[in-house]
């Protein structure tokens, strides 16, 4: 998932009007790929399996996660179909009010071929649970 952060934000600006910020920033986040990047600047050995679009906010996250030394090898660039991302509206108290666009993360299905080469790690942290459509299925 790709994150646009935006901060002060107290309010939006009425019809078409500016209001200037102290800063705005893209970020790979999520608490999959948040993670994987925390512990690739701890000096591990990291991997990320993900989805992300064929558009360039895919470009983004992936060529972000290599900037960090994490394998990216197992993501799958989805066709068509946009990258995962959240627009972060912070507010000067902490809060962050979230609008987000579902894409390729709902697209990630990992194939039973795939099990072996990505179970096989020391630690395996699963996040986005309840938010990948393909990985969690219907609703039981």
């Amino acid at each position: 998932i790709l994150d646009v952060l935006g901060r002060p934000i107290d309010s939006i600006p009425q019809g078409g009007g500016v209001q200037f910020i102290d800063e705005i920033r893209l970020t790979v986040a999520g608490t999959a790929a948040g993670t994987v990047i925390d512990a690739a600047k701890l000096g591990l050995k990291t991997a990320l399996v993900a989805a992300v679009g064929d558009d360039e906010k895919g470009d983004f996250v992936i060529a972000s996660l290599k900037k960090f030394s994490v394998d990216t090898s197992f993501i799958k660039r989805i066709a068509g179909i946009p990258t995962s991302a959240t627009i972060l509206t912070i507010r000067p108290n902490g809060e962050r009010p979230a609008s987000h666009q579902r894409g390729a993360s709902d697209h990630l299905l990992i194939e039973e071929s795939e099990f072996e080469s990505i179970c096989n790690a020391k630690y395996l942290h699963m996040g986005g649970t309840g938010l990948l459509k393909k990985m969690d299925g219907e609703p039981t």
